[in-house]
């Protein structure tokens, strides 16, 4: 194999005038975890030398269908065949044994090593001794194989997201990668990194390289991908020819019936966005800009609204949402908070001026091995002292876990004893004791059934009264058309659309996004 050539997939050779099979198939996938069917019997083909996306909503089951394919977890039903052969995955060792590679949105790379000990470092298993000349020269063929031209001395710390991904891909395809999986690629990167990607991926294709592209923008699906297979609600509902199928038809098999929303109220329907207040401006944001998350983000939020923002998780709604607590200051634009700069000061003096929390990970905001009382009144000792002694505290958590239904709670519970959505509950409590100005929740319903959603839209609605307002991050359209009064759409760390004082529907929020 020459430096610069992709490995050629191997495979039994197919008779002549027969149609090869495909080198990756799986049929009848099902799992189950506990009451929750993630997969229900998917069908996937991935045929050689082709791209093929693979859609659907969050929650859909895609992410759980690549890791049956990577032998993360094991079916609970279903084959999985290679070259038309049934094969056994009882493992990620097995998957890789015949040439899937997953590269995830997450790199898996060392930032303080080299380049080149990222790439084939995994080569150097069982060595006593280095030979860095060899490493070396085997890290710059495997570069080779993407058309990457850097320096394999150089830390991954100090390249860009883009070419941090193109050094996976080229240690995926010299690790003997026939078929790659590629998870959210484009989700960080410029625009001059997302066409020198798709020509990479395209002309590895073109040698035989099959990929499977799990992605959220269409436009990137119908520029790129020969076939793209849809599931929704743990099934697949469709396998397309790119080539013969619109942008629209697209977003149509993904979302599926546009009735389905959080409240019966919203079946079908158009939802009416109510005018602007005229209240005080709280949030001004003008060309804000945060690489690789956030790259140009203007608008304003005043007194008396709940704006949601919507964009799925890669849209950098989310890291806007932290830079208004404090974790991090925009690199270019004018961010105003409450009347200061959001100049990245921290948590701490975020909470001092007024402004509230939840973030993306419910676990990550609890002390859960302390009483539910404990986590109820955090934030009001961290801002206010201790006010309360102990059995103040019991007697305003008492209070909380009856206005908000907490189930099975009592104040001395461990909060890690409650179910996610209790757990939820919990993290809201502790900004209803003392109302901030500006509460800031990022995908505060994830993970919910749907009586506990419509409970937490409740919380967050009476979280931006008496001249307070509420910031909504979500990647679940339903949530923010039910709880805000204004939306704005996010996509690649842009806000691309908004909407007030008119009709909005959960299609038109998807089409935008996507």
């Amino acid at each position: 194999m020459s430096p610069a050539t992709a490995p050629t997939p191997s495979g039994p050779a197919t008779p002549a005038g027969a149609a090869a099979p495909p080198i990756v198939a799986l049929r009848g996938i099902a799992k189950t975890y506990g009451a929750i069917r993630a997969l229900r019997g998917v069908d996937l083909e991935i045929r050689r030398g082709e791209v093929h996306a693979l859609l659907g909503e969050n929650g859909a089951g895609k992410s759980t269908l690549v890791k049956c394919l990577a032998g993360a977890v094991i079916a609970d039903e279903g084959e999985f065949l290679v070259d038309g052969e049934p094969v056994a995955i009882g493992g990620p060792t097995d998957a890789l044994d015949v040439g899937v590679r997953v590269v995830y949105q997450e790199l898996a790379l060392f930032p303080t090593l080299s380049v080149a000990e990222n790439v084939v470092g995994g080569e150097l298993h069982g060595q006593r001794r280095v030979d860095w000349r060899r490493l070396r020269t085997a890290a710059r063929a495997h570069l080779d194989m993407v058309e990457l031209d850097v320096d394999v001395d150089t830390r991954i710390e100090q390249l860009s997201v883009g070419t941090q991904q193109m050094v996976e891909v080229a240690r995926a395809l010299g690790s003997g990668g026939r078929l790659i999986v590629l998870d959210e690629p484009t989700s960080a990167l410029g625009q001059d990194e997302i066409a020198q990607l798709f020509r990479s991926i395209r002309r590895l294709a073109d040698q035989g390289v099959s990929f499977l592209l799990v992605t959220h923008f269409l436009e990137d699906v119908i520029e790129h991908a020969d076939r793209a297979t849809i599931i929704r609600d743990g099934r697949r509902v469709a396998t397309v020819d790119v080539a013969d199928t619109t942008k629209d038809e697209l977003v149509g098999h993904v979302v599926g019936d546009a009735g389905r929303a959080l409240r019966a109220g919203l079946a079908g329907q158009e939802l009416r966005l109510p005018p602007r207040p005229d209240g005080e401006v709280l949030v001004r944001a003008a060309g804000v800009r945060r690489p690789p998350s956030v790259h140009e983000m203007s608008f304003d939020v005043r007194a008396g609204e709940v704006v949601g923002i919507y964009g799925d998780l890669a849209s950098g709604h989310a890291a806007f949402a932290e830079m208004l607590f404090g974790l991090g200051a925009p690199e270019e634009g004018e961010l105003e908070v409450l009347g200061h700069a959001a100049d990245g000061s921290g948590t701490r003096r975020a909470r001092d001026r007024g402004i509230g929390f939840v973030p993306g990970d419910r676990r990550a905001a609890l002390a859960l091995e302390q009483p539910i009382f404990k986590n109820m009144t955090l934030a009001t000792l961290q801002r206010r002292g201790p006010l309360l002694h102990e059995g103040g505290e019991r007697t305003v958590a008492e209070g909380l876990i009856d206005r908000l239904r907490v189930a099975n709670g009592t104040p001395e519970l461990p909060a890690g004893a409650l179910s996610g959505g209790n757990q939820q509950k919990v993290v809201l409590a502790r900004w209803m004791i003392d109302p901030p100005r500006l509460m800031v929740l990022v995908e505060p319903t994830r993970g919910m059934d749907v009586g506990a959603k419509a409970e937490v839209v409740d919380i967050v609605r009476s979280l931006a009264t008496d001249g307070r307002a509420a910031i909504v991050v979500s990647s679940e359209p339903e949530i923010v058309l039910d709880c805000a009064t204004r939306v704005l759409v996010a996509k690649r760390g842009r806000i691309v659309a908004a909407f007030s004082d008119r009709t909005v529907t959960k299609d038109q929020l998807m089409r935008e996004a996507f």
